[in-house]
């Protein structure tokens, strides 16, 4: 997760993408799960700079968009 988010997690570019879609099959292959708490604090910490409503509402859409992709995979 460190990983991912200490990058550009929010770029959309596909080598960031790649590590989201690792991180993913991570989570899945280790049956773990990740809720937006765990993301929220990890971003923070790694990304102090960003305003607090953004961080919040990106990793609210990360945290459903993960839950969603584990539930397909």
């Amino acid at each position: 997760m460190r990983l991912w988010l200490d990058l550009w997690p929010d770029s959309c570019h596909p080598e960031d993408e790649k590590r989201k879609s690792d991180f993913i099959k991570s989570l899945k292959a280790n049956d773990e799960t990740v809720d937006f708490d765990d993301l929220y604090n990890c971003y923070r910490e790694l990304k102090p700079e960003i305003i607090e409503e953004v961080a919040e509402e990106r990793c609210r859409e990360w945290a459903e968009e993960i839950e969603h992709s584990l539930k397909l995979t």
